[in-house]
């Protein structure tokens, strides 16, 4: 099959492409000609246009990002009555193998990597770094689910991790109270959840079936954290780990790639085991190091995340 991507460098797009590209399929894509970090991850088969020379071919079906939804190619492929999707619809659609998902208002790009990291061999996975690794034996799409203009909304999740729920996107939500609805319908469309007991409004979300983490004590799967250890407490068993990373937010997102892998393989001693190589994505704490000076890159960009990596820079250079 051959696939063209209307904004193919999007941190999602791009992803999708080199998923598409492992799975066999012959992959081209349109945007703009300035550099974009996620040209980094495509795979050598990638051809990549920009808007001053593409070409709308009818033996192509065209994947459109949520950025260009609205956008002069868009109306020219809708007119020209070219097969196309948009993009959350095409996730849905095409990947027919059970569903999971990772949400919330932060931490949806590193969790998907930790829980990547556990599940890659049983799953196609699409992480918001620009990240995709296809595998023709898959048995689960692991992918991030964004609740911006109620994209989630369009997904059958057949495990939904909802991490957080803090008022984001005012430009589509008019309010905290919308927002927190956006995430009860995406709940409801899963049929197991995942979430944050510590999360005030997450414990407002119902379910008929969930599962939760935090420092809690009441949680399901108990975090405590120790020098360089995580301790996870979980149905009458504690497991030790090392875990190399700063900030509370890290071992959210970390618990949750763990119940989350631990309920759907049911095997802990694998989960145990791939859990070792968990690495965080791209401008996530990436640092830079000299004699000198240390130069962290870092994505934050709602004042919780900000004030998040304040923090996990204070811990790990407390001079």
């Amino acid at each position: 099959m051959k696939y063209y991507l209307i904004g193919i460098k999007g941190t999602g797009m791009s992803a999708l492409a080199n998923i598409l590209v492992d799975l066999g399929h012959d992959v081209k894509g349109v945007d703009y000609d300035k550099k974009f970090f996620t040209e980094a991850t495509f795979r050598k088969k990638i051809v990549c246009e920009n808007f001053e020379n593409y070409i709308l071919k009818d033996n192509y079906f065209y994947i459109i990002g949520n950025a260009f939804k609205l956008s002069d190619i868009t109306k020219k492929i809708i007119e020209g009555g070219y097969n196309y999707q948009h993009y959350s619809m095409f996730l849905e659609t095409f990947f027919k193998m059970e569903k999971i998902g990772i949400s919330g208002s932060h931490g949806k790009t590193t969790t998907t990597c930790f829980a990547g990291t556990i599940l890659k061999e049983y799953a196609n996975i699409l992480i918001g770094d620009g990240t995709g690794l296809g595998n023709k034996n898959a048995k689960y799409f692991l992918f991030e689910a964004c609740e911006y203009q109620n994209n989630f909304w369009k997904y059958g999740f057949d495990y939904l991790v909802i991490l957080n729920i803090d008022y984001d996107h005012p430009d589509f939500f008019k309010n905290e109270g919308e927002y927190l609805n956006s995430f009860q319908k995406a709940a409801l469309n899963s049929n197991v959840l995942i979430y944050n007991y510590d999360d005030n409004n997450l414990k407002k979300i119902i379910h008929s079936k969930k599962f939760s983490f935090g420092f809690d004590l009441e949680s399901d799967l108990v975090i405590q954290q120790s020098d360089g250890q995580l301790i996870l407490s979980f149905c009458d068993e504690k497991y030790v780990i090392d875990f190399p990373f700063y900030g509370r937010h890290l071992c959210y997102d970390f618990a949750a790639a763990f119940l989350l892998s631990y309920i759907v393989l049911k095997d802990i001693n694998y989960v145990l085991e791939k859990a070792k190589g968990v690495y965080l994505p791209r401008r996530r704490f990436q640092e830079f190091v000299s004699k000198d000076m240390v130069l962290i890159n870092d994505y934050a960009h709602h004042p919780t995340e900000i004030n998040a990596l304040y923090n996990a820079v204070n811990l790990k250079y407390p001079n």
